[in-house]
């Protein structure tokens, strides 16, 4: 992967500059205990697992926005201040 430029700011940017790239990945739930290296999703087989997690960081997502959102320029509020 080469390195993008110093001019390109961002999480693509910078990710690239240390030898990662980011990725849009839908949600997945993973058992570190068995499969530390996550490769294999088990969200499909528990989805009440899925479901409880997804209601327990509802409330920050509010409060905090969403990443994904504020990358395409929907967030709550602008990153970094204080509601």
């Amino acid at each position: 992967m080469q390195p993008k430029s110093i001019t390109q700011s961002g999480i693509a940017g910078i990710a690239s500059r240390h030898g990662y790239r980011v990725e849009n990945i839908s949600l997945s739930l993973f058992n570190l205990k068995d499969d530390p290296g996550e490769t294999h999703d088990v969200a499909k087989e528990h989805p009440e697992v899925v479901g409880r997690l997804k209601r327990l960081a509802e409330p920050t997502r509010k409060e905090l926005g969403d990443a994904l959102q504020q990358i395409k320029g929907t967030e709550n509020r602008p990153l970094g201040l204080a509601p």
